[in-house]
């Protein structure tokens, strides 16, 4: 019995001393920068049931910085918040790192959360310059301009030389003049611009007014004339010149000037006293009128002249991009599996047709579908196999997974199976080996992978097939699988408890979110509260689904 014992210390010794060199090694990689290699050292230090535990803590750490590092933000942010959960001290810088992870992925409310955190960690004044900057830019992203404000002043409060806070404050003002200049109701009479509102009008439309008078330099006004316009008697009234600033070398267009009105003399007619009248009202006229406001005399005769437009435009704002444009570059992979005809145990009537549907609606929301109908183990296996292997390749941040399955489920000691069609279950231990792991399985490669969001949607939460085989299986329905950093996983009832087959072509909770997902620009969890309430009302309030959701950012079946 001794020699058993001092045997078995001697390989638990060898396996930790093993398991310690692939935790070195792996910090050795990355302090040499081959963050890959990194990342696959201390996955199978993690991986290894010997491994002292102890490390867990610093290991998560650098895994997480690995990630960061080679722009895996979502597995990043995943294993940074392990690292807070098993006590890592770090917690300002890891705040700072998830805060700028969740940027890269759009997810600007959590990033301004962690900014928020890292704040009141991180004291120094040249860091706090930077951390209220960016989180500056991550109100802007969300529209919140007196919140950028302020950070901005935070920032140069704290440190005032802060270049890229200062630009950001003079893009910001140079944006709201703009905007402000092009809303104004401009008046065509008599109104006074200055020569800078000109060269500010002149970024959107140039401004078309009445000639006048050129005065002194910049900021002087320039009156607007909309009086009537005449000849002097027998003269062509002066040309006036166009105003110009040698800033901007802005042009006014000068319309032509109008025509003279001459007034022939009759010599042989003596003037009446109606004429002489007239004429003595014309000369006082020219008298009264000072020679630098340039207004012509009106003859008689002479119609009125039209003014000249003032013509002001609004700035042109860029067209926001839309949802589509937003997530152009998005990779959509989805894994159907429906099982419908078992073998030793009741058949189902709908699954089939519930996963030949979703898989076709799948497809009409830009998923490239993998499908099984009424697979076994093997077939359920490999299309597993498959699935991972486009997550894997998928572009990294830009890829989503999901995961659809209808059928016959079971609990075991906390884990959910998934059965297939050639499953035979006379005892409790036959379950793992006839079925298919959902956790370890399905989910657990999921978050491996290269994806932003993963989705996981279970309508199998169905009467247990097996009710004989186990007291740890239980009756009813399926366990809450643990929510995971970037997953959305939505049952087809609650946790514990079960739903019907359905009546129709499809179950009730597929036939609600193949509904629910056809209408576009909705968010996922828009999506899935209409199908609980659609649920809930149609079954008399004795089917409530359930969703677990701990995504970053944000999804839309159809944009």
């Amino acid at each position: 019995m001794r020699v058993i014992a001092i045997a078995l210390f001697v390989t638990l010794s060898v396996a930790a001393s093993a398991q310690f060199k692939l935790y070195e090694k792996g910090i050795d990689a990355y302090q040499a920068k081959d963050y890959p290699s990194a990342i696959s050292l201390l996955n199978e230090y993690l991986d290894k049931s010997t491994r002292d535990k102890a490390f867990d803590v610093e290991v998560r750490y650098y895994v997480a910085l690995a990630y960061f590092k080679t722009q895996y933000y979502t597995s990043s942010v995943r294993e940074f918040d392990k690292a807070l959960e098993l006590g890592h001290k770090n917690v300002g810088n890891i705040n700072w790192f998830m805060a700028k992870a969740y940027a890269e992925l759009k997810a600007y409310k959590e990033s301004i959360e962690c900014y928020s955190k890292a704040i009141e960690l991180i004291k120094d004044p040249a860091n706090q310059s930077k951390l209220y900057l960016e989180r500056a830019i991550q109100y802007e992203k969300q529209g919140n301009s007196s919140l950028v404000i302020s950070d901005i002043n935070q920032s140069l409060s704290f440190d005032k030389n802060n270049r890229d806070a200062t630009n950001m404050l003079a893009r910001i003002g140079d944006a709201k003049n703009a905007r402000g200049f092009g809303s104004e109701n401009v008046k065509s009479e008599n109104k006074v611009v200055t020569t800078k509102d000109v060269k500010d009008a002149s970024k959107t439309q140039p401004i078309t007014q009445a000639p006048t008078k050129p005065n002194t330099p910049a900021e002087t006004p320039v009156l607007i004339n909309d009086s009537k316009s005449t000849a002097a008697k027998n003269e062509e009234p002066k040309k006036s010149l166009p105003v110009s600033t040698n800033e901007n070398k802005v042009q006014n267009v000068v319309p032509p000037s109008p025509a003279p009105v001459v007034v022939k003399k009759e010599e042989e007619k003596k003037p009446t006293t109606e004429d002489a009248s007239v004429t003595e009202n014309k000369r006082e006229a020219v008298k009264q009128t000072p020679a630098n406001t340039q207004q012509p005399i009106v003859a008689k005769s002479e119609e009125k002249s039209t003014p000249a437009p003032v013509l002001v435009s609004a700035p042109v704002v860029p067209a926001q991009p839309t949802l589509a444009d937003e997530f152009k570059d998005e990779k959509r992979y989805a894994l159907v599996i429906g099982n419908s005809n078992y073998k030793f145990v009741q058949q189902l009537k709908n699954a089939s047709n519930d996963a030949n549907d979703m898989a076709d609606e799948l497809e009409r929301s830009n998923f490239e579908v993998i499908k099984v109908i009424d697979g076994d183990y093997n077939q359920m296996r490999d299309a597993f196999r498959k699935f991972n292997q486009l997550l894997n390749n998928g572009p990294k941040d830009q890829t989503v997974g999901l995961f659809y399955y209808a059928g016959h489920g079971l609990q075991n000691e906390g884990e959910n199976y998934l059965i297939p069609i050639d499953a035979d279950v006379k005892d409790e231990i036959d379950i793992p080996r006839v079925c298919l792991p959902m956790q370890r399985v399905v989910l657990a490669n999921m978050e491996r992978s290269s994806t932003r969001m993963n989705i996981v949607i279970m309508d199998a939460c169905r009467n247990n097939p097996f009710p004989s085989s186990s007291r740890s299986t239980g009756d009813a329905g399926l366990a809450e699988i643990k929510r995971a950093k970037g997953s959305f996983i939505a049952y087809a009832t609650a946790p514990g408890s079960t739903a019907s087959d359905g009546t129709g072509r499809n179950g009730l909770y597929t036939q609600e979110l193949l509904k629910a997902m056809k209408r576009p620009g909705r968010t996922i969890e828009s999506v899935f509260k209409e199908v609980r309430y659609n649920v809930l009302k149609l079954s008399n309030d004795r089917q409530n689904t359930w969703d677990s959701s701990n995504i970053i950012g944000d999804f839309y079946f159809k944009f």
